[in-house]
């Protein structure tokens, strides 16, 4: 974990940082401004002197729907586990892949709070805010800062959030599998907030009533496309998925139905699965049919190509994939957004991780 200390920008009022030194290749550290002083002004205390409930908008970043997804599972994480008093809401508009011209998680996801429509004019506020600060925020934004638009409205787009000093010992990290510990805490904030669009959960009924009723399922995720360009990664062979399925076969008793629901980005992965096994279902979804496999999102990040087709439907195909993958008992995958959020969603599932590189160093609580 970085260091961290506590700054706020003196050129810039309306944004509180509290500043992350993460180490580059040649030692040196990142840091914001040279010119920070060193004032106390954390949010929650910010907040108290103020004496009202604030309302926090989490803000999208140039990511895919899973790391949006992670994001608002950390800033949770904090809000519960530090007892933040705001009210939380999620505002995926534009600048990144998926928007459709409406808010993103609203497609995928019932609002966190419930809150009614009289948050628009602030979500309209916070947009104009964001507006004119995009262009200087870091794909990450590795300072996790939090912006006031004023005493009772904040914005943050931030896949680690920093309220105060001890955000950090919060957070799930985005580059290793979850520990047990972390999976347990994050199943309570999505088990309380979280909660997925009806016409999502009965395409999901419907698809394990015909294909999942009275089996074992072994999930199968591998992520490729764009991730095969990405030079922090090195991506395993198809072979290599066929050996550990095998070897998870082989460990389940013969009497037992076993049906492996396979998710991909690449349609050449879904078809290689059925045609080296038996009984192998795949959701109906948008997939990389071939050709240029790398593409960009509107800040310019690596994203499949394939969403540009048609992103409605690719939104709606993860999402399924998702849904599905978290009703396997065991989940054979290489590591990606999509899996750390079946995996942290649902604690039971036994993870099978196939992987080279990219990946932190990992310890098991």
């Amino acid at each position: 974990m970085p260091k961290t200390s506590f700054r706020k920008n003196s050129d810039s009022p309306d944004m509180f940082v509290l500043k992350r030194y993460w180490p580059t290749r040649n030692n040196k550290k990142l840091s914001l401004r040279q010119s920070q002083k060193n004032v106390d002004c954390q949010f929650e205390k910010f907040v108290e002197a103020q004496g009202e409930r604030p309302l926090l908008v989490i803000k999208e970043r140039d990511v895919g729907l899973f790391s949006l997804f992670l994001q608002v599972i950390n800033t949770l994480l904090c809000k519960e586990e530090q007892s933040l008093q705001c009210d939380v809401v999620v505002d995926f508009s534009g600048h990144q892949a998926y928007f459709t011209g409406t808010n993103t998680w609203d497609e995928c996801f019932e609002s966190l709070n419930g809150l009614d429509s009289s948050v628009e004019v602030s979500l309209r506020r916070v947009q104009k805010h964001y507006g004119r600060r995009v262009k200087q925020m870091r794909f990450w934004d590795l300072f996790g800062s939090i912006y006031r638009v004023d005493s009772g409205l904040f914005w943050s787009a931030s896949y680690y959030p920093l309220f105060n000093s001890t955000s950090a010992e919060h957070h799930i990290s985005h580059k290793q599998i979850p520990t047990d510990s972390d999976r347990q805490r994050a199943n309570k904030v999505i088990g309380r907030y979280i909660k997925v669009n009806r016409g999502l959960l009965e395409k999901r009924d419907a698809f394990v009533a015909d294909h999942f009723k009275g089996k074992r399922v072994i999930g199968v995720q591998f992520r490729g496309t764009d991730a095969r360009h990405d030079s922090r990664r090195t991506i395993p062979s198809y072979e290599r998925f066929h050996r550990v399925i095998r070897d998870e076969i082989s460990n389940i008793d013969s009497d037992t139905d076993v049906v492996i629901f396979v998710a991909s980005d690449e349609q050449a992965f879904v078809d290689d699965i059925r045609g080296q096994f038996h009984n192998v279902v795949s959701a109906e979804v948008l997939r990389d049919e071939g050709g240029v496999v790398e593409g960009r999102g509107p800040r310019k990040w690596l994203m499949p190509n394939f969403i540009e087709r048609d992103r409605k439907g690719a939104l709606e195909g993860v999402m399924l994939d998702y849904l599905l993958l978290c009703r396997s008992q065991v989940l054979i995958h290489n590591f990606g957004g999509l899996t750390n959020a079946v995996l942290l969603t649902e604690p039971e599932i036994k993870s099978v991780l196939i992987s080279e590189g990219y990946l932190e160093p990992f310890t098991k609580n």
